[in-house]
């Protein structure tokens, strides 16, 4: 379609128009302006995009490896085999290491838990008679 179809006849080509006859015609159709200035990109817009992008990424990957595979007669797929499993052995280890290392350190942590709590205590106050030291929070005794 051409633009010329949507413009009136005295408006010229390239002519956006006024943007007061556009918020003219917003305020007519009870939209805000406010409304018009702040809208968000369409997320189901965004997340077609975002899926397309991973389905290309996937689908050029896949092409890419069967080539591979296929030309070093199977070497690939053995690789990533074995890459494959090296990263479950180590996700295993990270995570049996990980709860042994917390059961530790259990007792460890809530020793300091509970001296957290005693040193959050108010202080006792000080005697009525102790000499004061703006800088601490306990007195100075007199003898």
């Amino acid at each position: 379609m051409d633009v010329e179809e949507f413009t009136s006849p005295t408006r010229k080509r390239g002519d956006h128009g006024d943007e007061s006859e556009i918020l003219t015609l917003a305020r007519g159709a009870g939209i805000n302006q406010r409304e018009i200035m702040e809208q968000e990109p369409d997320r189901s817009q965004r997340s077609r995009e975002n899926t397309l992008v991973i389905a290309l990424v996937v689908l050029g990957g896949g092409i890419g490896l069967f080539f591979l595979d296929f030309i070093t007669f199977g070497l690939v797929g053995s690789v990533l085999s074995i890459a494959g499993l090296f990263v479950v052995v180590g996700a295993l280890h990270y995570l049996v290491w990980g709860y042994s290392l917390t059961k530790e350190v259990a007792p460890e942590r809530e020793a300091l838990r509970r001296k957290e709590q005693r040193d959050a205590r108010p202080m006792t106050q000080a005697p009525a008679d102790a000499i004061q030291d703006l800088g601490r929070t306990q007195g100075i005794q007199k003898k």
